[in-house]
């Protein structure tokens, strides 16, 4: 008999994580329980067994073009042909090099644990171990593209989202320019909101009553300094100095 060889691959299957790139802020889930996690392990065994990963694999390895994955006759179709039954369409090579590779796969997992084993039967021993390896990066590879992706549409969401608001936010500043000239109120340009305004002119004032107040200081010093009958002659140098600031000194 032709000996069918039969690698074991064992995979960890654990289960999402729940802040992967910060999704717990815009997707929280929880998944605490066991039953949670007994129906993500199975759910990982169905899509080890999918279509579209053993197609991933089919395709990676060209099993298309090898003889293993060809027609081979079986028992109904020994009968089609002695009872005058038409064959039916043969179907495309690669289809049939999936079909095959699905009918010799297994995937099983163990109870209680979080382990999960990928067995593969063929009678070519390094082809068998390129098949299982082979899945086992291609179901890493295509979880990794879900979360990827998924993280990506959340992304291009929030971006809508900010959008929206920014629109919203300058129709609002608009609103509030328009009130403003209406109303008389402080008009500021668009870059600068009403409070901002507002502190410049306060800081402005401040900055220009510190100089007078600095200029003020400098005559009444040289004004009590100096004799009487030179006081003329200080206002005339100095015409900021006001007569209540003569009053006070």
């Amino acid at each position: 008999q032709t000996p069918i060889y039969q690698p074991r691959v064992s995979l960890e299957i654990q289960n999402m994580n729940e802040n992967f790139l910060n999704m717990r802020d815009v997707n929280p889930t929880s998944s605490e329980n066991f039953s949670y996690q007994e129906s993500y392990l199975q759910t990982q065994v169905k899509i080890l067994q999918s279509d579209t990963l053993i197609a991933r694999v089919v395709d990676k390895l060209g099993l298309e073009k090898r003889p293993e994955f060809l027609y081979k006759p079986t028992r109904p179709s020994a009968w089609r042909k002695a009872l005058g039954v038409p064959p039916p369409e043969p179907l495309p090579p690669v289809e049939l090099a999936r079909l095959v590779a699905k009918a010799d796969l297994k995937v099983r997992s163990s109870a209680q644990t979080r382990l999960v084993e990928i067995l593969f039967d063929s009678p070519d021993s390094k082809l068998a171990a390129d098949f299982a390896n082979t899945l086992a990066n291609e179901f890493i590879e295509q979880n990794l593209e879900v979360r990827w992706n998924a993280t990506k549409r959340t992304g291009e969401w929030l971006g809508r989202q900010l959008d929206d608001m920014k629109i919203k936010l300058e129709k609002s500043e608009d609103q509030l320019q328009a009130y403003g000239r209406v109303s008389g109120l402080l008009f500021t340009s668009e870059k600068d909101s009403v409070g901002e305004e507002k502190l410049k002119q306060v800081q402005q004032e401040l900055s220009k009553a510190q100089a007078d107040r600095a200029a003020k200081q400098s005559q009444y010093e040289i004004a009590s300094s100096s004799p009487a009958e030179s006081l003329p002659e200080v206002l005339d140098n100095g015409p900021g100095l006001a007569e209540e600031d003569l009053a006070v000194a």
